[in-house]
């Protein structure tokens, strides 16, 4: 019998290390980690990343997240079952504020997972009139984000700790001097693959 999925054996876990220069731009590096069902539809994605595959791979990563910019993904072997499916990239972003004058960023994805970001955009439907598909499982995202010296941080965002039934999501900022980490992790925990439209409403908040 397959084991039904839960937070503890299905994970996304990412490292983001981001540079921003005087002019701007976004140089990073990212290291994705995946464990589960997560890890098979990794494997799948990137099965068969060819360089013909691999413009069109980060054009639309870039384009997913309102950002341009270019680099380069690097998987391993989606074919060998032997060892764990990761995923890294680099990536520079074209700027995305003035620099060095006044302004605000949302924190850049590049070519990193963006798992978090993409829930972000999703709305849940008004209304289902049937059962639908729901996982288990569990995404945590690191940041470290260098300004450069000509740019001073003046603010960052608070944190945040929200829960609600079969869901967490805990968001950590830091400052250290023009340095800032963030943490952020969501779990998610159902009893099934297959919710009611009644726990729709639970993501209407």
């Amino acid at each position: 019998r397959t084991p039904r999925m839960t937070s503890e054996n299905t994970k996304i876990i990412t490292s983001v290390m981001m540079k921003i220069n005087s002019q701007g731009e976004v140089i990073g590096t990212s290291s994705t980690k995946y464990m589960g069902n997560a890890e098979l539809s990794a494997r799948y994605r990137y099965a068969d990343y060819v360089t013909v595959t691999e413009e069109n791979l980060v054009k639309n990563h870039f384009e997913a997240f309102r950002e341009t910019g270019v680099g380069k993904f690097k998987p391993t072997d989606a074919y060998n079952l032997n060892k764990p499916f990761e995923l890294s990239s680099e990536f520079k972003i074209d700027p995305l504020a003035n620099f060095p004058g006044k302004g605000a960023i949302a924190v850049p994805v590049g070519l990193s997972s963006g798992d978090l970001m993409v829930m972000a955009h999703n709305k849940p439907k008004d209304k289902l009139n049937y059962p639908y598909v729901c996982q288990s499982g569990y995404i945590e995202e690191n940041y470290k984000i260098e300004f450069p010296n000509n740019v001073k941080v003046t603010d960052i965002p608070k944190n945040v700790d929200y829960s609600v039934a079969g869901a967490q999501y805990v968001a950590t900022y830091k400052q250290d001097g023009n340095v800032v980490n963030v943490i952020r992790k969501a779990r998610f925990e159902r009893p099934s693959m297959v919710c009611k439209p009644s726990d729709l409403e639970r993501w209407k908040d």
